[in-house]
């Protein structure tokens, strides 16, 4: 195989999925310390890995305009990465991908027919249940990477943290055992949980805990997410 100096590791969005790429950097970190291992993401998302210390660089998709990705293309192209792990798997990672000239390419299996089948017909081909993080550990399998068992992680600046320490003083939040956020909405109708659940989940938190729980949801997810506050029907629900 040779010597392993440059990988590119692309995942492009969504917030979740770039969360549980968290396991694959570090593993390949650990496997070659001494490698530049880079991650392509949008914009949009770039703050979930900018502050990982196993990166060497993070490559932002700025638009979704052609020009752009020609130019990164390109750019990609000239870096001359050893490996390239496309983890996304869409149009747009694609063309980076095929156009990249890398020798070594690993790409996510998404088991996209068993998906479809679940999810329209409910009829259940998955001959296993390995976890996304573990499919985007199958796109390395060639370079001898290995679960660490360490799980997932994210990797939050100074600053921020202490902001919450300012906010969890503000309001007072350190009287609770649990300060417990919930987020039930997703861009796809798929990734939700029922909202019932989480009403069932937050009702079942706050009898067994002194806790608060706060529910996380955009402007135009901000009905919903009051519906949900208001079954859970306790006062220490905060909507933001």
């Amino acid at each position: 195989m040779g010597t392993i100096q440059k990988i590119l590791i692309i995942r492009l969005s969504s917030l979740g999925d770039i969360v549980l790429s968290s396991l694959l950097i570090r593993v390949l970190r650990t496997t070659f310390p001494n490698a530049r291992i880079d991650f392509l993401v949008k914009s949009d998302y770039a703050d979930l890995v900018k502050f990982n210390p196993y990166l060497s660089f993070v490559i932002e998709l700025k638009t979704d305009s052609k020009e752009e990705l020609r130019i990164l293309r390109d750019s990609i192209r000239n870096t001359r990465y050893d490996v390239i792990l496309d983890i996304h798997n869409s149009i747009r990672s694609r063309y980076i991908r095929w156009l990249s000239g890398v020798r070594i390419k690993g790409v996510v299996n998404k088991r996209i027919f068993r998906r479809f089948f679940f999810v329209n017909f409910k009829w259940n081909f998955y001959r296993s249940t390995d976890s996304v993080a573990d499919r985007y550990l199958e796109t390395a399998r060639k370079l001898g990477v290995k679960n660490d068992g360490l799980g997932l992680e994210v990797f939050v600046p100074e600053e921020n943290i202490l902001t919450v320490n300012a906010m969890m003083d503000k309001y007072k939040l350190r009287r609770y055992d649990a300060v417990i956020g919930m987020a039930p909405c997703a861009r796809h109708f798929t990734k939700c949980w029922a909202p019932e659940r989480f009403i069932e989940l937050g009702i079942q938190l706050t009898k067994l805990f002194n806790t608060k729980i706060f529910i996380f949801g955009s402007k135009d997810e901000q009905d919903y997410c009051g519906d949900i506050a208001q079954m859970i029907n306790v006062p220490t629900i905060v909507l933001l």
